[in-house]
C-alpha cells in the first residue's frame, strides 16, 4: 500500500514482507480490512483522492493497522488532522531509503516518527486540528458540489436558516465572501475535510 519506488525497495529488507501495493482509497481498504496488515505506508497524494481520506475511513471501521504517511509535502492542516485521526508519523520523499526504513521500524514498534519540523507543527497550541465543526464540513462539502441551502438543508435535515448560518461562519473562518471563493479554498486547502453526501 505505498509508492512504487518505496515498494521495490522494501521487498528486499529481510524484516518486511508487502502484503498488498495498491493505488486507491478503496482498494488499500479492501486489503486493510481483510488481511494481516501492522502497518500501512501511505502516500498522500493518490490518484485524484488523498491518503486522509484511507485514515478517516480506517479509523471509522476500527482498523488496528499502524499508518505511517508518504509524502513530498502535506498541508499543515492535513498533517495535524491525520495525527489526530491515528496516524503514526510522516517521511518525506526527499529523505533517503534508509530514514524510511528507520520510519517504518519506529512506528511497527508503537512509536512516532516526526523530523523536528514536523512535530512543532503537530503540537503548537495555537493551531486547531480541524478548523470546521461537523456540519460545517458538510455545507462546505454541498456548496463545492454546488448545492442550493435549501438543497443542503434537506440532506442535513435542518431549516435552510441553519445553512445560512454555517455558511456565513465559514465566511468568518476562511476570510471568504463568495460561495465560489469557499469553493476555490476547499478544493486547494480544505479538500480532505470534504465528506461524500451521498444525494
Amino acid at each position: 500500500m505505498f509508492c512504487g519506488a518505496a515498494a521495490r525497495a522494501l521487498t528486499q529488507e529481510p524484516d518486511f514482507e508487502m502484503v498488498g501495493h495498491v493505488d486507491t482509497v478503496d482498494a488499500a481498504l479492501e486489503i486493510a480490512g481483510c488481511a494481516q496488515v501492522d502497518l500501512v505506508l501511505l502516500d498522500y497524494d493518490l490518484d485524484g483522492q488523498n491518503g486522509l481520506e484511507f485514515i478517516r475511513e480506517a479509523a471509522a471501521r476500527g482498523f488496528a493497522c499502524r499508518i505511517l504517511l508518504l509524502s513530498a509535502a502535506i498541508p499543515d492542516p492535513a498533517l495535524r488532522f491525520a495525527l489526530s485521526e491515528g496516524a503514526r508519523g510522516l517521511v518525506l520523499k526527499s529523505e533517503p531509503l534508509d530514514r524510511l526504513f528507520a520510519a517504518i521500524r519506529a512506528v511497527h514498534a508503537g512509536n512516532i516518527w516526526l523530523d523536528d519540523e514536523h512535530w512543532q507543527i503537530a503540537v503548537l497550541p495555537r493551531y486547531s486540528v480541524q478548523p470546521f465543526t461537523e456540519r460545517e464540513r458538510w455545507i462546505l462539502s454541498g456548496i463545492v458540489e454546488g448545492l442550493s441551502n435549501k438543497e443542503i438543508g434537506a440532506l442535513l435535515e435542518v431549516p435552510e436558516t441553519t445553512v445560512k448560518f454555517g455558511l456565513q461562519t465559514l465566511f468568518n473562518k476562511t476570510g471568504t465572501r463568495t460561495r465560489g471563493g469557499l469553493v476555490r479554498l476547499a478544493i486547494e486547502k480544505y479538500r480532505y475535510l470534504l465528506v461524500a453526501l451521498g444525494h
